[in-house]
């Protein structure tokens, strides 16, 4: 346990120490990939907290597997953590995931480019996101989709 809380703390850390402030984000600045943006071009993080409890994950995450397609197994997870609700809402999370969580989900996807395009949208949704890189990003199966989730989240 305490070494998780270290690595919150360190994601939290890292996040301060670049300047962060966990604000909206500005849609204008927003480029046509469909991740949010701030001001300076950099995702936003929700505030530490609403995570989903592992009782109820299992659940959900039980809920996505049994999809037929990677098609509505990403929306599911999409709609699930609040940007895919009604419009003007995106970005503002209804509920965090940790990388563990996000890993798990992005293994019931068949295809690389799906894997890629729920990395992309749950990273904003991230609670420790000091793991996302050696946690989220393992889950990819080649190294050019670690690199472009690395460019388009600009990390």
């Amino acid at each position: 346990m305490a070494s998780f809380l270290k690595k919150a703390a360190k994601g939290i850390k890292t996040k301060m120490m670049a300047g962060g402030d966990g604000g909206a984000a500005s849609s204008s600045s927003a480029p046509s990939d469909g991740v949010e943006r701030d001001a300076n071009g950099q995702i936003p993080k929700e505030p530490f907290g609403r995570t989903m409890q592992p009782d109820a994950f299992v659940a959900f995450k039980t809920s996505v597997d049994e999809l037929t397609t990677d098609e509505e197994k990403v929306e599911k997870i999409y709609v699930s953590h609040g940007s895919g609700k009604a419009p003007g809402t995106a970005g503002k999370s209804q509920r965090q995931y940790w990388c563990d969580q996000a890993a798990q989900l992005i293994r019931l996807l068949a295809f690389d480019k799906n894997k890629v395009t729920v990395a992309t949208r749950i990273y904003p949704h991230i609670a420790d996101p000091g793991n996302f890189e050696d946690v989220v990003l393992d889950t990819l199966d080649f190294s050019s989709s670690k690199d472009q989730v690395k460019e388009e989240l600009r990390l």
